[in-house]
């Protein structure tokens, strides 16, 4: 027996013609050293497995000659099959189904396979390029490209195509290794891309890579039937198929993507705007999310609620306990009190990862009941199948996640690596003591129980999401009136403070005047009598002292009653079907917590503000120009300006 190394470039037809042609290059040449009729007289039997190479070898020995086949595909190593055929006496194909037990073909894959892990050395790519360029009559020019996995340093081998596939398909390698330059590697439960470097930057070839790629492959695609297959189901059960499906694929992209479950609350995203807020000392959106925890466990139906702790607004419990942050793990590990069946399904979890730990082990009797492997009837151990050692220890720690047998954190994390590799079907590569046969049933079956523990993880993923809708909701419904509060409050703050600037200009232009008027000998009157005869005699510094005092007084009375009529309605809404103690306790408790939760408001944007001053800033609107609010039946108008402000006579509002 004996094989040899080719290019990577090589397809599996490629690979296919290329060992055919190399056989009968051999037995040409050895048959003609005997002597005689040499290889005239002699009978060959090709075995192949690959029908497309052997119709390819049939279709070109029938077009009789080189020009008739100077058009087709791989016509370079068809035409030197062509040539070695037509000096032997008898060539006959036959083909030979692979994998099923065949000798003479599990001893060629045998050998293939040792080839697969080595370069092409300069002997052998010199012999393909004599054969394939050197020997070629119908063509005399022949394309070669680099036959390594760097196309600068793996040296050039010959390219039996178009010149443009091998230009673009080159170009794509090349961008693929430096776009893997800065993707990060997974290398923990969270963060990271499991990849197969291996096959990156190169043509990829079945069986050589890091990952077990039979499970690999099977996990991450659909197993939803195609439209033609779904025309015969019901509607409904199919698109329930569907979205199954679709839930189960979503946790294994997830799982090789950066380990983390899509729309989960404290993930990736709220870590980076909580950090934002943190360095700029905001007490913001992302950090009060924090603060408050898992929507499903830690909300106000299980008696959470805002409260001062030490000066700061704190999310907690009567008894004093801090919110859990809902991350990816505090679901997968069905650690959420808020999901009723979160221990029957990590129960399943646990069973499924005993079935695939039985799957990949041996069975050894007279063995004492229990040990890692676990156990089974009549006293028998499993211990890992030779080859499957690193695929029995990851099976094995995620099922001590599961079960909660962890020590020191480092530990858990450890499990939870291979808790997230599991899910997303990145299992270890099988050992070479394990045969292609026995690892394409093993791999079937694990990808199974692969699946069905992928849609385990989706299912708990799903009643957490909607054990925690309504508390998502509420949450959602109040940050929304608290942002309309912060932006009512700064536009209030705004047009304040365009009101002083025009003060401040009212009151500099008039000592400007003043002054003028002084070195006349004259005084300064107000604005509507000034300069006439019959003045009222009020200075104006008096006039717009007797304003300010008057205004705020009214604004203050605006305040009150806007506040009154806040609690009449906060009372009216506690006060539903059900009235007793619970209205009593929304009405005292629901107000004490909003009260609090306003005053935080108004303290992050710079000063205290009370819920009915909160309010009324809401519908008060000012500018340096006007500005117009309307809310229910109390409508006011602020307008500050360069020319100074001008009361109504009313109750609820100001020009």
């Amino acid at each position: 027996m004996w094989g040899a190394a080719l290019p990577a470039h090589f397809e599996v037809v490629d690979a296919e013609l290329a060992g055919a042609l190399l056989y009968l290059r051999k037995v040409v040449e050895e048959e003609d050293k005997k002597g005689g009729g040499g290889a005239r007289e002699c009978k060959c039997l090709l075995l192949m497995d690959c029908k497309g190479a052997m119709e390819l070898m049939e279709h070109a020995w029938r077009k009789g000659g080189t020009r008739e086949m100077a058009g087709m595909e791989r016509a370079g190593v068809l035409e030197a099959i062509c040539r070695y055929r037509s000096r032997l006496g008898t060539v006959t194909c036959m083909y030979c189904p692979a994998h099923i037990g065949v000798s003479c073909s599990a001893y060629a894959d045998g050998v293939a396979k040792e080839y697969l892990s080595e370069e092409m050395d300069d002997a052998g790519r010199e012999q393909l390029r004599q054969v394939y360029i050197g020997e070629r009559v119908g063509r005399k020019v022949m394309y070669e490209v680099g036959g390594g996995a760097e196309d600068e340093d793996g040296g050039w081998a010959p390219y039996d195509g178009k010149v443009f596939d091998a230009a673009k398909e080159r170009a794509g390698w090349w961008v693929q290794r430096r776009e893997l330059e800065r993707v990060s590697r997974a290398s923990g439960a969270e963060g990271g891309v499991i990849l197969e470097e291996s096959k990156v930057g190169r043509r990829a070839v079945n069986g050589n890579g890091t990952y077990w790629e039979g499970v690999m492959r099977k996990t991450g695609k659909s197993t939803v039937p195609d439209a033609m297959d779904a025309m015969a189901k019901p509607g409904v059960e199919h698109r329930e198929e569907a979205k199954t499906d679709n839930c189960r694929r979503g946790v294994a992209a997830s799982m090789r993507n950066g380990g983390e479950a899509a729309r989960v609350t404290h993930g990736r995203w709220w870590r980076e705007a909580a950090g934002r807020e943190e360095e700029r000392g905001e007490w913001g959106k992302a950090r009060r999310c924090g603060e408050q925890g898992c929507t499903a466990c830690c909300g106000r139906k299980q008696w959470w609620r805002w409260d001062q702790v030490g000066g700061a607004p704190r999310w907690v419990r009567a008894a004093g306990e801090t919110a859990t942050k809902a991350d990816t793990w505090h679901v997968l590990e069905a650690r959420c009190r808020g999901v009723k069946s979160a221990k029957g399904i990590a129960g399943d979890m646990v069973r499924l990862i005993q079935n695939m730990r039985w799957l990949v082990s041996k069975e050894e009797k007279g063995g004492a009941v229990g040990g890692a492997g676990g156990r089974r009837k009549g006293g028998a151990r499993r211990q890992p199948r030779p080859g499957m050692e690193e695929v029995a220890e990851m099976m094995d720690e995620a099922r001590k996640l599961m079960k909660g047998e962890w020590g020191e954190e480092g530990e858990r994390m450890q499990q939870r690596w291979a808790m997230r590799r599991l899910l997303a079907g990145a299992l270890p590569a099988p050992g070479e003591e394990v045969g292609e046969a026995e690892g394409l049933k093993m791999a079937k079956q694990v990808a199974e129980k692969v699946k069905e523990l992928q849609r385990c993880a989706a299912k708990l993923l799903a009643e957490w999401e909607e054990a925690g809708r309504a508390e998502k909701m509420a949450r959602a419904a109040r940050e929304e009136k608290m942002e309309t509060l912060r932006a009512g409050f700064a536009v209030m703050m705004r047009g304040l403070r365009a009101m002083g600037e025009a003060r401040e200009r009212e009151k500099a232009a008039g000592e400007e005047r003043q002054g003028d008027g002084g070195a006349a000998g004259g005084e300064e009157r107000c604005g509507e009598c000034s300069g006439q005869e019959g003045s009222c005699g009020r200075p104006q510094e008096m006039e717009e002292e007797e304003y300010d005092q008057d205004w705020e007084l009214e604004y203050e009375e605006e305040l009150a009653m806007e506040a009154a009529e806040e609690e009449a309605r906060e009372g009216e809404r506690n006060e539903g079907p059900g009235g007793g103690d619970d209205a009593g306790e929304g009405a005292g408790g629901e107000q004490a917590n909003e009260e609090a939760g306003e005053a935080a408001i108004g303290a992050a944007d710079g000063g205290a503000v009370e819920e009915g001053g909160a309010l009324a800033a809401g519908r008060a609107v000012s500018g340096a120009t006007g500005a117009e609010a309307t809310q229910g039946q109390t409508t006011g108008e602020a307008t500050g300006g360069a020319t100074g402000q001008r009361r109504r006579d009313g109750r609820a509002g100001w020009k």
